[in-house]
């Protein structure tokens, strides 16, 4: 078990994926948390997410729940990820920002 796990969630974006390579030097564990899509099925028969775990999520919200400013789906994804982790720690991230420096 790692000690860190790195979450990023949200809709698909191709943004942080300049930084996988640091990231996969700093955390063991990485997790994408995220709706599936053409785009990211595409990504994904090219390997380029070799030694990422993926996440997929649906897009149902449950009547009763209210998605103001998407706060449902946020907290979808980020608990699917966060649960999938092999760690007993996470950071979270969004799939729309990448740090060089993390």
């Amino acid at each position: 078990m790692s000690t860190v796990a790195l979450v990023l969630q949200g809709p698909w974006s191709a943004h942080w994926l300049k930084q996988l390579p640091h990231y996969k030097d700093v955390f063991d564990d990485i997790i994408v948390s995220t709706y599936a899509s053409e785009e990211v099925l595409a990504i994904l028969s090219t390997g380029v997410l070799e030694g990422v775990r993926m996440v997929f999520n649906d897009n149902w919200i449950p009547p009763e729940y209210d998605n103001s400013g998407n706060i449902f789906w946020q907290t979808k994804t980020t608990l699917n990820g966060c649960r999938a982790a092999n760690s007993r720690f996470v950071i979270k991230g969004r799939l729309d920002e990448s740090f060089s420096n993390m």
